[in-house]
């Protein structure tokens, strides 16, 4: 067990570095923003902050010509930090504010763009391979990764760390997820077990 979570902190550590930069201008149909969170006084975390600053530069290079912003929270969700920080009209803007997982963002913010869309997913380059993966098993399938930095969030070990274990975590929540929908569990009941 600690040699397979040794070889995922390694993973996550390589691709943190190496994940390629690409020419985005005029690719997507939406982009999709994943929160990391917000600070005690409403405002976005860095992590947030410099999601939000990706997508707000790719819409304005013409990526795509609608951004969602996913992320629960209260009093201030993460998504409305988010999109504060981003300053792009209203009218391009949509936000998903129920998410407090990768797995739910993904599910949420489903519901806000067009099914079968290209969409551009933005989060830093740590969090990429379980953002995709969690695209992926939720149906998610047109999608391009698009890392906002390499490691914004500090401490910068303890992001690492915890997203060579959250990639076993969601594993093992989206397994429930789908026992529960094979056993008959209503819907509102298993998204809750995606956080």
């Amino acid at each position: 067990m600690l040699l397979v979570w040794v070889a995922t902190f390694a993973a996550v550590c390589l691709w943190t570095v190496v994940w390629p930069d690409q020419d985005l201008s005029g690719e997507g149909d939406a982009i999709l923003c994943l929160s990391s969170g917000v600070l005690e006084d409403g405002t976005a975390d860095s992590g947030s902050r410099v999601r939000a600053e990706t997508c707000a530069e790719l819409f304005r290079a013409g990526a795509a010509p609608l951004v969602v912003f996913s992320g629960g929270g209260f009093p201030v969700t993460a998504a409305d930090a988010m999109a504060e920080v981003a300053a792009l009209p209203a009218d391009v803007v949509r936000i998903e504010p129920q998410a407090a997982s990768t797995l739910q963002n993904i599910y949420y913010a489903s519901d806000l763009i067009a099914e079968g869309s290209h969409v551009l997913l933005v989060t830093e380059a740590y969090h990429l391979p379980r953002s995709w993966a969690s695209a992926r098993v939720m149906g998610m399938d047109n999608v391009t990764l698009v890392p906002a930095a390499r490691l914004q969030n500090e401490p910068r070990l303890w992001s690492l760390t915890r997203e060579s274990l959250a990639i076993w975590f969601n594993l093992a929540r989206f397994a429930a997820y789908g026992l529960g929908g094979w056993l008959g569990v209503p819907d509102e009941t298993r998204i809750a077990w995606l956080t």
